[in-house]
């Protein structure tokens, strides 16, 4: 049964009774009233509620009729209760049913996905599995949800007795997004106990988290599975919007493309806004951005220099090199010799903005990113900042807008062919399976590349308790953010080795040969993005490893490293050589 339907019954039910409440009451009325010529006040009272026992009495099947004493509408007052009373007790009859239908269909349920929480991100993780094999529990009540196979239960998460009425250790995948952080992670850690049972096929655990900090601490820790021995057996991905957003906006080197085409000495990216995007897109960008053929890059930031500043410091303790250019460069200095960071303290107008864009130098901007808080601001500032840049004569550039939620200014921006682009849309970021997803695949496969080099190399001895050398269902989840990272990269190794080689820019895969020069370009690059991927994490420069510390001994520039070490780098290259596209 529909939902539209049930609702649509329940209507039709309700005007049934009020129908016969108000005839039988008034047929009530006049039958008894005709029966006394003249009633004083007392029998008058009397006979009223007589008569409103007698109608509420039609409901209950009870009343009799008086064949030549009733009128009209008592006849169709009894009619309607009878139709009443029916009709509710099909009612109950068939939500009993249906009841009893779902826990047998709970019950028998294997490999079906449950969604936590079942708001937006619920249903977009949950779109691609049919209806019938999703199980959506909420504390909400859930009867409007659509969907007439949809099972439904109603009740807290984190509730052990829920989820086992979701029949949890038999799920697939299991989706986490009640709009709390806080609440997420204790469902989390309640279907971790809920997964204890022997499983054929590990499970997916999707849990979102808002705070990007707060997700790479979780993960940085393995503090959701790690500590319940559970890592064969439960597969976790945290999915913190923003993050997404930056990694799909990164998946293609689009400005060093650009950079490359206008001739441009390095990327010169403009930032604007301090939503929690604008940061992951930064951080995101500087570990993607080295790029044979150009300088580092230098991302100048619109807005309030002092949150700036705070937001940044407080995600990436080492982002302070960068942003006090007026301290020593040392080799071993964090991140300072990546990129250049400036802050122009500056209100998110867009003539304000377009102003300084001007004042900031002859050099055509590589690209504009906008990301406040929100998707109809960020779009409005967007449009606008285009027509001021037409009216000071700035060179054309892409913007990049943050809007995850759907606005009415969607539209807009797809009918002006104006050189703004969306990103970061929630429908195209929920994706089910992430474990199954491209880029995870190719980092277990980048993990596992490593590992055959390593285990080959009889030179260095291998320690089977160093935390890199585990398989990657063991392997700490640092381990396993750098191989992503590493996946990330790629397209940007593929842009370096055609521009190295003078192919098109835009040309598929890798050149056919591998020749020494661009083998030892590429991974001086490799170095670089892994170097700037560790010190982004919190790694330090030491002249001794030590995990514990976040120390590494390898975090120099690559001409200063042993020929043993560059090795690696070279052999990381050549290894991805196997990966590259037909």
């Amino acid at each position: 049964m529909s939902t539209n339907k049930s609702g649509s019954r329940q209507h039709v039910l309700a005007i049934a009774a009020a129908a016969v409440l108000i005839a039988g009451f008034t047929g009530h009325l006049a039958k008894n009233f005709s029966t006394i010529p003249v009633a004083s006040t007392a029998q008058g009272v009397k006979i009223v509620a007589d008569s409103l026992l007698q109608t509420l009495q039609l409901f209950t099947l009870s009343s009799r009729g008086e064949p030549g004493r009733d009128n009209w509408l008592l006849v169709l007052a009894r009619l309607g209760g009878a139709f009443v009373a029916f009709g509710a007790v099909g009612r109950v009859l068939l939500a009993f049913l249906a009841k009893s239908r779902e826990k047998v269909r709970l019950a028998s349920l294997r490999g079906h996905t449950v969604i936590c929480g079942y708001g937006d991100r619920g249903r977009l993780f949950g779109s691609s599995a049919p209806a019938s094999s999703c199980v959506a529990i909420d504390v909400a009540d859930m009867s409007d949800a659509s969907g007439a196979k949809l099972l439904r239960v109603q009740g807290n998460a984190a509730d052990p007795d829920v989820l086992r009425s979701a029949s949890i250790a038999q799920a697939d995948t299991v989706v986490i997004g009640t709009g709390s952080d806080e609440r997420n992670l204790a469902i989390a850690r309640a279907v971790l106990v809920a997964a204890t049972v022997p499983r054929e096929t590990a499970l997916d655990l999707i849990v979102t988290l808002d705070d990007p900090a707060l997700a790479d601490s979780v993960e940085r820790e393995d503090a959701i599975v790690r500590p319940t021995g559970l890592a064969r057996r439960v597969r976790v991905n945290l999915f913190n919007p923003a993050r997404a957003a930056a990694v799909a906006l990164l998946g293609s080197p689009l400005w060093g493309r650009r950079a490359l085409e206008l001739h441009q000495p390095r990327i010169r990216l403009a930032m604007i806004g301090i939503g929690d995007a604008a940061i992951e897109t930064a951080l995101q960008f500087l570990r993607v951005s080295p790029c044979c053929g150009l300088d580092k890059p230098r991302i100048e930031w619109f807005a309030p220099a002092a949150e700036v500043r705070s937001r940044l410091l407080a995600r990436v303790p080492n982002l302070a090199h960068l942003l006090n250019p007026e301290t020593d460069a040392a080799p071993e200095t964090p991140l300072r010799w990546a990129a250049d960071l400036v802050l122009h303290d500056v209100a998110t107008e867009s003539a304000l903005i377009a102003a300084r864009l001007q004042g900031e130098g002859a050099d055509a901007w590589t690209g504009i990113v906008v990301a406040a808080a929100s998707s109809v601001a960020n779009i409005r500032l967007a449009i606008q900042l285009r027509r001021d840049m037409e009216r000071l004569a700035l060179p054309p550039c892409p913007i990049h807008v943050h809007a995850p939620a759907a606005t009415s200014l969607d539209s807009l921006l797809a009918r002006e062919d104006n050189g703004i682009h969306a990103f970061g849309k929630l429908a195209e970021l929920c994706q089910p399976k992430p474990s199954d997803a491209p880029r995870e695949r190719l980092a277990r496969q980048l993990h596992e590349a490593y590992l055959r080099r390593r285990r080959a190399d009889t030179s260095r001895p291998v320690d089977a308790g160093q935390g890199a050398l585990r398989e990657w269902d063991e392997l700490a989840e640092t381990y396993r953010r750098s191989n992503r990272r590493a996946a990330d990269h790629l397209p940007v190794k593929w842009l370096s080795a055609n521009f190295l080689s003078g192919r098109a820019l835009d040309a598929p895969g890798f050149p056919e040969t591998l020749t020494p020069e661009l083998l030892e370009a590429l991974a001086a690059i490799e170095h670089d993005a892994w170097r700037i991927d560790r010190e982004l994490d919190g790694w330090r420069y030491a002249p001794q490893r030590d995990n514990a510390r976040m120390r590494h001994p390898d975090l120099i520039p690559y001409a200063a490293l042993s020929h043993a070490t560059q090795e690696y780098d070279r052999e990381q290259i050549r290894e991805l050589w196997a990966f590259k596209p037909e």
